[in-house]
């Protein structure tokens, strides 16, 4: 259930989250893998999560006990809530800016600070997260990147592993106070931090990139984590896999 109970640093891996699905069985729960470099990052739709940036944090958590869960869909929400205060728990300050994009990304000032591909297995997930600590990738003008150096440069020092270190403890907290509370808390604070509460969305339903996009407004989480959108048509829907552009 909780989270820590073995980290491991590797110097080089294909990919941290490919390594914990092959190896699953030798890890215990909660086991995460910390990669200085990755060959083959992936982030959703198999894109390309750009990992040569010694510094960034590219890690892999091993979740086989989710029994503490009401539902498996709060685990992307609950993912991003705790690493969003993990975040604002190093730099020391409230950032404002710092919002989610469902279902999984960390903006800020709509520049793509850190995103989480969670994968399923035989009895077990693998919760990938990506953020850039020391520097930005590149990638193109129409796609904003951001780190935290550049945000906040007396922070610059900030180390993957220390980084992981303090997540764990937010992360199990947040176990705590989830089994005692439940989700609705952890969805108003998502909602009270999203980057397009109530604002027009190009929304992908599909599995790649290729799908026709849809123009709908986003209004809110549903109870269980999903997103609620209305369509052209004013209907309102559930949708429980797809991304949105801004």
């Amino acid at each position: 259930m909780y989270i820590g109970s073995k980290i491991e640093v590797l110097e080089r891996v294909d990919s941290s989250n490919s390594f914990l699905k092959n190896n699953n069985a030798i890890y215990p729960d909660g086991s995460i893998i910390i990669a200085k470099i990755q060959t083959e990052g992936r982030g959703r739709f198999s894109r390309k999560w750009i990992s040569d940036i010694k510094g960034n944090l590219y890690c892999s958590i091993l979740i086989k006990d989710t029994s503490w869960l009401d539902n498996l869909v709060n685990l992307p929400v609950f993912v991003s809530v705790m690493l969003r205060r993990t975040i604002v728990g190093i730099i020391g300050d409230e950032i404002g800016s710092l919002g989610f994009k469902w279902p999984n990304d960390l903006l800020v000032n709509g520049a793509k600070l850190s995103g989480i591909l969670i994968e399923s297995g035989n009895g077990f997930f693998v919760l990938g997260i990506g953020l850039n600590i020391m520097k930005a990738p590149e990638i193109n003008l129409a796609y904003k990147t951001t780190s935290l150096s550049a945000l906040f440069p007396e922070n610059k020092g900030t180390e993957p592993v220390d980084f992981v270190h303090s997540f764990v403890g937010f992360y199990n907290r947040g176990i705590d106070t989830y089994l005692k509370s439940g989700f609705s808390h952890i969805r108003e604070e998502w909602e009270t931090y999203c980057t397009h509460l109530n604002k027009k969305v190009d929304l992908n339903e599909g599995i790649d990139d290729n799908t026709r996009k849809e123009t709908v407004l986003f209004k809110r989480l549903n109870d269980d984590g999903a997103a609620v959108v209305v369509d052209r048509s004013g209907k309102e829907r559930v949708i429980y896999y797809g991304e949105l552009s801004l």
